[in-house]
């Protein structure tokens, strides 16, 4: 028998340069997707809470006034902002939301027992001229603005107080 010798082919470095080059490629496209990605599902996730901040604050600051029998804006840009009213079981009702810190809180005294507080809304811009209130003609004038990295939005909440 005549052996065979087996010629074995191997890869020529023109062809190992270029398989690293085509890795490399591929390799900064995926990373660039990626990173893209992330970018912008934080920016997205920013952005829902930048507006769930502003529906919260808005929700409870027009629940409470449209409930209330007197409004009084504080010294501050209209905070504390303090809201009472007496509902049909002669049941007495104290309401004050104060702003610090980029936080909204709530604080309720029912018939003069302690108060329970509760967080509004967070992540408020809290200069004067992007979140205040004003109050005139039983209507109060909420403006707000909220920022999270570098989503910022703003809202205008005008709230009539019940009749009466």
């Amino acid at each position: 028998m005549i052996a065979e010798i087996k010629k074995h082919k191997a890869f020529t470095l023109i062809e190992m340069i270029i398989a690293v080059a085509l890795v490399g490629i591929l390799g900064a496209g995926i990373t660039t997707f990626t990173v893209q990605t992330i970018t912008e599902t934080k920016r997205s996730s920013n952005h829902m809470q930048v507006i769930q901040q502003l529906q919260n604050a808005g929700f409870w600051v027009s629940r409470d006034v449209q409930m209330a029998q007197t409004v009084t804006p504080g010294p501050s840009a209209g905070f504390p902002l303090q809201v009472n009213w007496t509902d049909q079981n002669l049941n007495t009702f104290q309401v004050t939301f104060s702003l610090s810190g980029g936080v909204i809180k709530r604080s309720l005294v029912k018939n003069g027992q302690a108060a329970v507080t509760t967080t509004v809304a967070q992540f408020i811009d809290s200069t004067p001229s992007l979140t205040n209130c004003t109050y005139a003609n039983n209507l109060l004038t909420f403006n707000i603005t909220s920022k999270l990295g570098k989503s910022s939005m703003s809202r205008t909440y005008k709230i009539n107080k019940r009749p009466g």
